[in-house]
């Protein structure tokens, strides 16, 4: 009897232990470790290809930067040391002839037609004439090569002012400067403000230019004429555009006058131009 109860009893226990060895022996889930993948050859390349791009297009972006600040710099200093050859910015209780001291002006340049202002605005420059109309889009009024440029008679017109319409040119830039603000006659308030410009030709002769029409205009286009076989197609050419403006004007033109227009580029669209048309008129 007690040798079948001490059986029992190892039985008992052995299912235990088989319990404890079971529960043991549960195998848990493996985790995946997913292996990562090495870069081929090529693949290292190409990514240390376009760093290098990166690092080009970046040190490119702020060579431009610099430079195009650089450039501003040297052309704003320039003209702002011009100024102090003229005293067109007060011409009260003086003669005509002392307003632009043209002597020293042409000592720098011989190139040199006139002075252009606008009061109240940047616009205080001297103007230039070339023998084309592309050496003073990056040159300077002493020459030196500069983007921001010089305002300049177009090179086919006489330089007194003789042909029916006078074309002078300057940069619209970034910074404002050149004839940035002629854009900003696409408002009345605008041209309500500032009707006219002062023009100190080298002849010792002083004009006004005032400003009657003003448009957003397509270079691809040609819309500059200078020269017109008579009084009819003179006001033809008038008439054709004036009623297009961008703000409105008291000054009329008649077939006896003659016109001065102003040209500068525009954002409106690609290649787009502000031209702004003045009505010639010599100040005695």
């Amino acid at each position: 009897m007690f040798d079948d109860l001490e059986k029992t009893q190892m039985i008992h226990v052995q299912d235990d232990e088989d319990d404890y060895l079971e529960e043991e022996e549960v195998v848990q889930p493996k985790k995946v470790v997913k292996k990562r993948r090495k870069l081929s050859k090529f693949g290292v390349f190409l990514i240390r290809l376009l760093l290098v791009i990166a690092l080009g297009v970046a040190g490119y972006s702020g060579w431009k930067i610099y430079s195009g600040l650089k450039a501003y710099k040297e052309g704003n200093d320039t003209y702002e040391k011009l100024v102090e050859y003229t005293k067109a910015g007060d011409t009260s209780g003086m003669g005509v002839d002392d307003g632009v001291d043209f002597t020293s002006l042409k000592a720098i340049n011989e190139d040199v037609v006139g002075w252009i202002r606008l009061d109240g605005t940047i616009i205080n420059y001297p103007v230039v004439q070339g023998y084309d109309n592309d050496y003073y889009l990056n040159h300077l009024y002493n020459r030196n090569v500069n983007w921001m440029g010089s305002v300049f008679f177009d090179y086919r017109n006489n330089n007194e002012f003789k042909d029916r319409n006078t074309a002078i040119y300057a940069h619209h830039t970034n910074n404002g400067s050149m004839f940035y603000t002629l854009e900003s006659y696409k408002s009345q308030q605008f041209y309500d403000e500032h009707p006219s410009f002062t023009f100190f030709h080298v002849n010792r002769k002083r004009y006004e230019f005032q400003a009657f029409c003003g448009l957003v205009l397509n270079a691809d286009e040609p819309f500059m004429q200078l020269q017109f076989e008579d009084d009819e197609e003179f006001m033809n050419y008038i008439n054709e555009f004036a009623p297009h403006s961008t703000f409105s004007s008291n000054v009329t033109m008649t077939k006896d006058d003659h016109m001065v227009t102003l040209v500068t580029c525009t954002d409106d669209f690609t290649n787009a131009r502000y031209a702004l048309f003045c009505k010639l008129v010599e100040v005695k």
